[in-house]
């Protein structure tokens, strides 16, 4: 496993300003398909399915949400960032600012868990979010993934 930013398409970090929770999860879909390829109706509505089973908000801001399928050969990854917040239906009820959207192979189970792992130990660290929020472009966003 390479850098957490080596997971990241070319168009695959965006600034969410003035959407809803629908519209962050719409734009980050179509980045992702549209970057590695994926199929977008099988994507969006694995997102939508895995939400609609429980808000992948997990506090701090911070909302993760992935899925898995037989079809995708790696994982690809997509970052959100809204700095005034989206209100996502977080376990903590606060409005979530960044979004860090996975999608890749059903099979890839040890790949996965580390890749949630390393996600979530970078993101925990409140340096990183305020870097993110602080970030003016995508090339800023990734190279603070980089640094962290």
């Amino acid at each position: 496993m390479g850098t957490l930013s080596g997971y990241f398409g070319a168009n695959s970090i965006l600034f969410l300003d003035n959407v809803d929770k629908p519209q962050a999860l719409t734009a980050l879909c179509t980045a992702l398909c549209k970057d590695f390829g994926l199929e977008y109706m099988r994507v969006c509505p694995g997102i939508a399915e895995r939400e609609g089973l429980m808000a992948t908000g997990i506090g701090l801001g911070i909302a993760l949400p992935h899925v898995r399928l037989p079809e995708a050969q790696k994982f690809a990854i997509g970052l959100g960032i809204s700095k005034a917040g989206i209100d996502y239906g977080s376990l903590d009820k606060k409005p979530v600012h960044i979004i860090l959207m996975m999608a890749g192979p059903a099979r890839s189970h040890d790949e996965y868990l580390q890749l949630m792992a390393r996600i979530t130990l970078v993101l925990r660290q409140e340096s990183c979010r305020q870097a993110l929020l602080a970030a003016q472009t995508a090339l800023e966003a990734r190279e603070v993934i980089d640094r962290f």
